[in-house]
């Protein structure tokens, strides 16, 4: 891969300030998607062009205004083609073989503009008003699962050429579409007391492919230092935030919508032709759409939190947060079987993208930060949290078409108990030792049956009695460590205070403060070891739920292992 970057910065007069940035990046990457269940024959390869150019200008307006500008310009183009055209072979949870089947091209082009005016009124508020528009066009060409695909629930089946399921997506698909979003804000902070600040907002957002005009999003904030010198600081506040419906998205309904040609989807095929001599069932034309109601999803975020300075150089903090996410993106087929027999025996799926899904989160997170001594300092939270849903995401079936409430339970990105500590050590001769110890908690996981047992052509069935996400994997536990000394080599004028503008940092450098800028050198020389994963813990995710596999119960991928890396880098 290749990325260049590129910044001019300019001052247009004492008050005004322009700057231009490029980023560009080229990235090809072959052999991709081998591992877990797919063998070899399941790479693919990808290429990524991409190019954006930023421009800013900031400067006063008079004596009381100051005017933020923001214009981002971007192309983008991305291609997969897969190593194998062989029809594809998935024995659920056990193996996968054959093409991938993910052929496709994209290419996007598109601005995002803003502008932001800030102003103080009568010493008490500062105001804040602003919009910002976004547009974008989207070319997609895609030829998936063209060479279609056989499904097997076991191994067993396999071996006896049994598939459950052969489903093929014939033709190529070639979709454009251009989407324009807007939004638009008003922020006040009113200083009602030296000690008590409250912040009132409100905005609205708008996309031209939905139908949905009335997304005005209030949001109220505070802040109160009730005790002198700022030693207790409570922070609250609630609010509404929108979520867009992305051009990807779209752009996947419009390519299997009524107007193209049916996946074909045939229920007990032959094997290896699915075709000659089927004695299987073959499903009618299914489509996908839009619902007609389809509106932007939006969080309801509450919050309140309290910090105080337990010394100078010791601060606790703990917040506490609400999140509930309404009209959450959610796919649902219509069309679904009732006792064995679709309602409308004229086509098979109808799957309708709505928004009719949720998620509900509470956590509370405590931390506490300072320094032990002069070269001594360190950071530490914990965060206690609970996350239900129904759902899995914009393109996700639930297992009962008809009781979206079935699906209900723990949410396939819930964890419980997240530990993170890092530790900064500075010693003598400008050598830094720093650590980073995090600890998390199991993610869930679904046990389904293997089979479609209710003829939906989805492989979610579970066993009677046993609910979504129902079980859960291993704990995630890992130490990264970083060493590293720098050298100056010409030391800065007394008058000089400048920083280097770009310095890289590894993960562990970041969290402790040591990002490796000298500010009483030109020049300096900063040699540098890190380990990732120190101790080579192994931590297991992906696990099995799949009770026809013959690792049911089994992880089948671990994290990273320990890596090692040396380097130099050189600050001027």
């Amino acid at each position: 891969s290749f990325s260049p970057w590129v910044k001019f910065s300019h001052n247009l007069s004492t008050t005004h300030f322009l700057g231009i940035t490029y980023q560009g990046r080229v990235a090809n990457s072959s052999d991709i998607g081998v591992g877990g269940f797919n063998l070899s024959e399941r790479a693919f390869s990808s290429k990524i062009q991409s190019h954006q150019i930023r421009i800013s200008e900031t400067g006063n307006i008079g004596k009381r205004f100051l005017n933020e500008f923001r214009l981002q310009i971007t192309k983008e183009s991305s291609s997969i083609e897969p190593v194998s055209n062989r029809a594809a072979i998935v024995v659920l949870d056990a193996f996968s073989d054959g093409g991938a089947g993910n052929k496709i091209k994209n290419s996007r082009q598109g601005f995002w503009l803003s502008d932001n005016l800030l102003f103080g009124f009568k010493k008490i508020h500062a105001i804040k008003i602003g919009g910002v528009l976004e547009y974008e066009r989207r070319d997609s060409e895609s030829s998936l699962n063209q060479n279609g695909t056989f499904t097997f629930s076991s191994l067993d089946d396999f071996t006896i050429g049994r598939p459950s399921i052969f489903t093929q997506r014939p033709g190529t698909r070639n979709i454009r579409l251009s989407q324009i979003q807007i939004g638009a804000f008003i922020q006040d902070d009113i200083r009602v007391h030296k000690s008590f600040l409250i912040s009132l907002g409100l905005r609205y957002e708008w996309q031209n492919n939905l139908s949905d005009n009335n997304n005005f999003s209030p949001r109220l904030g505070f802040a109160w230092s009730p005790r002198k010198f700022g030693k207790t600081t409570i922070r609250g506040g609630v609010g509404i935030y929108y979520n867009w419906f992305e051009t990807n998205s779209s752009s996947r309904i419009l390519s299997e919508d009524r107007m193209r040609p049916s996946e074909i989807v045939i229920f007990d095929p032959s094997y290896p032709n699915p075709f000659l001599g089927a004695t299987g069932r073959t499903l009618p034309q299914s489509y996908w759409q839009q619902a007609s109601d389809l509106k932007n999803p939006y969080v309801f975020l509450a919050s309140i939190g309290l910090q105080e300075r337990l010394t100078n150089n010791l601060h606790l903090r703990a917040i506490f947060k609400y999140e509930k996410g309404v009209n959450q993106f959610r796919s649902r087929d219509l069309n679904a079987p009732r006792n064995g027999t679709r309602p409308d025996p004229c086509f098979g799926r109808i799957v309708q993208v709505e928004s009719s899904a949720f998620f509900a989160r509470h956590s509370i997170n405590i931390g506490l930060n300072g320094k032990l001594s002069r070269n001594l300092s360190f950071g530490s939270e914990y965060t206690l949290s609970k996350k239900v849903s129904d759902s899995d995401g914009i393109f996700g079936l639930p297992s009962d078409n008809y009781n979206l409430q079935f699906d209900r339970s723990r949410a396939g990105d819930d964890r419980t108990h997240r530990i993170y500590t890092s530790v900064f050590y500075r010693l003598p001769k400008n050598v830094n030792l720093s650590a980073i110890i995090t600890a998390n908690s199991p993610l869930p996981y679904t046990i389904t049956t293997g089979r479609d047992e209710n003829g939906d052509t989805v492989f979610n069935d579970r066993p009677v009695g046993i609910g979504r996400n129902s079980v859960q994997g291993d704990w995630q536990k890992q130490v990264d460590m970083s060493l590293s000394w720098t050298f100056g080599l010409v030391k800065r004028d007394p008058g000089d205070r400048r920083v280097p503008g770009t310095i890289v940092v590894t993960s562990a450098e970041a969290s402790s403060g040591d990002i490796g800028i000298d500010l009483n050198h030109k020049y300096s020389f900063k040699m540098y070891v890190t380990a990732n994963n120190v101790f080579n813990q192994t931590n297991f995710t992906n696990f099995v739920g799949v009770r026809t596999s013959p690792l049911f119960l089994q992880p089948i991928r671990a994290s990273n292992p320990r890596r090692i890396d040396l380097g130099l880098k050189f600050t001027f």
